[in-house]
């Protein structure tokens, strides 16, 4: 599908600034705050008043159709203005209207009213995804999706609900910020949002993640076999880098070294007789071991990190009994209910001082009634 590109003109910017009166965004008609990465045209033209010209994809709709999407002037102002604006795009001085642009303004569930594995605190067994908990984007809410309905499945099987850890998965830093933070926009998942990202790249997403897929069902027999047939290879080829050398330096040392391309890696490994090499598991082995000099380092960071994080915070502790503690991390921790310290810690308004008398008095433990009168049920 071929597509063009056009631009704004000034007087594209000087007819929106004309109607800005007329735009729910701006006349308090819609008054939620939009997607920070996906601004209308009047946001832009307000925003960076600078700017003469902004680009405008038109992008076909069909192979079998003339209909267009103008994409890049997303917009709420009335239908008249639109076409206005659409006739002075250059190249679009005749094209008509389908369908016209607007704004959408929904509701969301509170951080506090969700669980890590999509379900409702308050009502047992309803499970929710998408931009109903505050997200925005595809993938955001597909990631949300796969958790809420694997869980939802596990609970109809009366199984044990699964969560992922922020260090197994992005899927996993997602569902935690989204019950730990009261976001003031429409979340979007960020690789710079993870403290692991070492450990999370996309070629050892199958290492990270596959035993779980198998162990939960999540892989048919066609899947399973790939997976396991990449595992064999990939142990194939991190064995080969430990036995053979080459001028007495071993092939795992060669490898980590940016200057050695790959394709030398494997002429080695197919002169000392490793057999038929697979590129993508000689890719991960090689990529793998060029982070190797950093992954120590990033790994005691994740443990010390792990301590904390995984600690429960039992169901029988109730803040408000908690001597010492300040009223906000009391209102904080009695509204997001974290289930563990690392979730607590995460949690605007409380502080590593609120944790060390949670700590306290979790060692207490339940035999202490003040820590435990009116705990929530």
């Amino acid at each position: 599908v071929e597509c063009r590109m056009t631009a704004t003109t000034p007087a594209i910017h000087e007819l929106i600034r004309a109607n800005l009166d007329r735009a729910p965004m701006f006349t308090g008609e819609i008054e939620g705050r939009g997607p920070r990465y996906c601004p209308s045209i009047e946001d832009k033209v307000v925003r960076f008043a600078d700017r003469e010209s902004h680009l405008v994809f038109l992008e076909p709709e069909g192979l079998a159709t003339h209909s267009v999407y103008p994409n890049g002037i997303s917009t709420s102002l009335p239908l008249d203005v639109q076409q206005e604006m659409i006739r002075r795009l250059p190249g679009c001085e005749h094209a008509e209207i389908l369908q016209p642009g607007y704004a959408v303004e929904y509701d969301m569930v509170p951080a506090w009213q969700i669980d890590a594995t999509g379900e409702t605190k308050s009502i047992p067994g309803l499970f929710l995804a998408g931009q109903i908990n505050g997200t925005t984007g595809y993938e955001e809410a597909g990631g949300q999706g796969l958790m809420a309905g694997l869980n939802a499945a596990r609970r109809v099987m009366e199984e044990e609900p699964i969560r992922l850890g922020r260090d197994e998965a992005y899927i996993g830093v997602m569902m935690d910020d989204l019950v730990t933070k009261d976001p003031r926009e429409p979340y979007r998942m960020f690789t710079s949002r993870a403290e692991h990202r070492l450990r999370l790249r996309a070629d050892n997403a199958s290492e990270r993640l596959g035993e779980r897929a198998l162990e939960l069902g999540l892989l048919d027999d066609a899947h399973a076999q790939h997976f396991q047939e990449a595992t064999a290879r990939r142990n194939q080829i991190e064995e080969a880098f430990d036995s053979v050398r080459v001028q007495g330096t071993l092939l795992r040392d060669l490898a980590g070294r940016p200057d050695i391309p790959v394709a030398e890696l494997r002429g080695h490994l197919e002169r000392h007789g490793s057999g038929e090499i697979c590129s993508v598991a000689l890719g991960r082995a090689v990529v793998a071991q060029r982070y190797a000099g950093y992954l120590p380092r990033a790994d005691a960071e994740a443990r010390r990190q792990a301590e904390l994080e995984n600690k429960p915070i039992p169901e029988w502790l109730n803040p408000q009994q908690i001597p010492g503690l300040r009223s906000e991390a009391v209102e904080v921790l009695q509204q997001f209910q974290p289930r563990t310290f690392g979730q607590a810690s995460r949690l605007a308004g409380v502080n590593p001082t609120d944790l060390s008398l949670v700590a306290l008095a979790v060692r207490r433990g339940p035999s202490d009634p003040s820590v435990t009168e009116g705990a929530p049920t």
